[in-house]
């Protein structure tokens, strides 16, 4: 079963699977793809973009073209994804955060047969991202499994993000460091 409110606009050549809820207001573009178990908000606006398996999108969102957001992500009230974006599975993005064109927003890591650890374990590398309220993650960036990005953070352009961030920092380089 679709549930879609008349006043949303969903535009030939949308792919909407069964089993979804969009709100009042919203416009979706082809070649955007809801899959199932997703709802999305409110006056939100995807436009070629891909939602997963069991997402919630909040209201008043923009995902542009190319964006792809994974399986039982959260995308908080006026988030703006950047176009070609990537949000890997279970990443939880809070109210008012920025996602530049091209980052990477990664969930889990995987590691090879034969591959050998030193100097530890391997804690935390399924752990799911978070970025929290009003944090901007620059063009580029590739944010680590794991990893929390503090509210109203800033991860520079092109910043490999390995560690937590802050509230209120400023990160940038590979690996990322304050400024």
């Amino acid at each position: 079963m679709r549930n879609v409110a008349e006043s949303t606009y969903v535009e030939h050549g949308v792919i909407l699977y069964d089993y979804i809820t969009v709100g009042n207001f919203c416009v979706i573009k082809s070649p955007t793809v809801i899959f199932p178990d997703c709802v999305i908000g409110d006056f939100s606006i995807l436009e070629g973009a891909t939602v997963r398996k069991g997402t919630t999108v909040s209201e008043y969102v923009k995902m542009p073209f190319g964006a792809i957001v994974g399986e039982n992500c959260y995308i908080g009230s006026f988030v703006r994804l950047g176009k070609g974006c990537i949000v890997m599975d279970n990443v939880c993005i809070k109210t008012k955060a920025v996602v530049s064109p091209d980052v990477i927003i990664e969930n889990s890591s995987f590691i090879g047969p034969g591959a050998m650890l030193l100097h530890g374990s391997i804690d935390g590398l399924s752990t799911p991202c978070r970025i929290n309220e009003k944090a901007y993650i620059g063009a580029c960036a590739i944010v680590m499994p794991g990893v929390v990005v503090g509210a109203g953070a800033v991860v520079g352009a092109g910043a490999l993000v390995t560690k937590h961030v802050n509230p209120g920092a400023v990160v940038t380089g590979i690996p990322a460091k304050e400024v």
